[in-house]
């Protein structure tokens, strides 16, 4: 194993140090596919910040630059990114990638969740859309995910003063866009939302706040319809992150990581056959080389 850089090294010019990137706190800055994968980052320094996405082949070698693959392809160019874009990339069929990111002024109020189709290598990308329909207040933190069969997008909204911060989501089939619903829209604060494909569907999982009481709630689309649970929490930092990935698909088994107002890492694991428990593994503080992560409950030849 060994560390490849996303994007091309940047010296320092005039004694002043070269520009930095980040991944950001999106969902799936990463994406693989069959003919590869894919990291999205952001360079935010400069008057506009620019997003970027830069494929590899099967393997994980970038090609060399007569290729597309291995190609820094600009994202966004017809908009306007904000430094907390939270960029997310989802791998489609035909080597393409589907984007979301947050711009500023495109849907024409603010802050929104723009789109975009890339094709790694073309000189000319297919121009922005929009991931949100309501377009008063703000729209963020975007994550989304291809299922074998459509798109599905989810984002933050707060179009609603008497219930925001909600969360929206809306799915993309051949191009096309369904009107948008809301996945969470209650009293309390909803964020954080994360999407992952499941066999027959997809799943999104969500942090409900109110007062001093947390939840993680998840909720499964499938073929016979939907499958909803929660599970009760510590009072999370406000920075801390759910990732969703599905890490047993006959029973259902989700884990994610969140961080308690101590900054302690804790991964729990629960699963849509036993909703009304979860468990609790504590992330080692630092991983050694060559070790694996404790062994999740639920899971097989993890």
């Amino acid at each position: 194993m060994s560390d490849v850089l996303v994007g091309p090294g940047t010296l320092s010019v005039d004694h002043r140090p070269p520009p930095g990137r980040t991944l950001g706190d999106g969902r799936h800055p990463v994406a693989a596919g069959q003919d590869g994968y894919a990291v999205i980052y952001v360079e935010p320094e400069g008057a506009t910040p620019r997003i970027a996405i830069r494929d590899f082949d099967a393997v994980g070698i970038p090609c060399n630059a007569a290729t597309s693959c291995g190609v820094d392809t600009t994202v966004g160019e017809d908009a306007t990114p904000v430094v907390d874009a939270h960029p997310v990339v989802a791998a489609l069929p035909d080597g393409e990638y589907i984007t979301a990111f947050v711009e500023f002024g495109g849907d024409g109020d603010g802050l929104g969740v723009a789109m975009q189709l890339v094709v790694p290598g073309e000189a000319t990308q297919p121009a922005v859309s929009f991931m949100n329909q309501a377009t008063l207040g703000a729209q963020y933190d975007p994550d989304l995910v291809w299922t074998g069969e459509e798109v599905v997008g989810a984002y933050v909204d707060s179009s609603n003063l008497d219930t925001a911060p909600d969360i929206r989501w809306r799915r993309f089939n051949n191009g096309a866009g369904a009107t948008e619903e809301v996945l969470a829209g209650t009293t309390a604060a909803e964020f954080n939302v994360a999407l992952t494909a499941t066999t027959d569907g997809f799943a999104a999982a969500w942090r409900e706040s109110s007062g001093f009481e947390e939840t993680v709630r998840v909720r499964r689309y499938g073929e016979f319809g939907t499958v909803e649970w929660s599970v009760a929490q510590p009072f999370s930092h406000p920075t801390a992150l759910i990732v969703l990935p599905l890490l047993n698909s006959t029973n259902g088994t989700y884990c994610w990581c969140t961080r308690t107002r101590g900054l302690t890492p804790r991964v729990r694991a629960t699963s849509d056959v036993s909703a009304t428990r979860s468990s609790t593994l504590m992330c080692p503080a630092r991983s050694k080389a060559g070790t694996l992560p404790p062994k999740l409950p639920g899971t097989k030849g993890m």
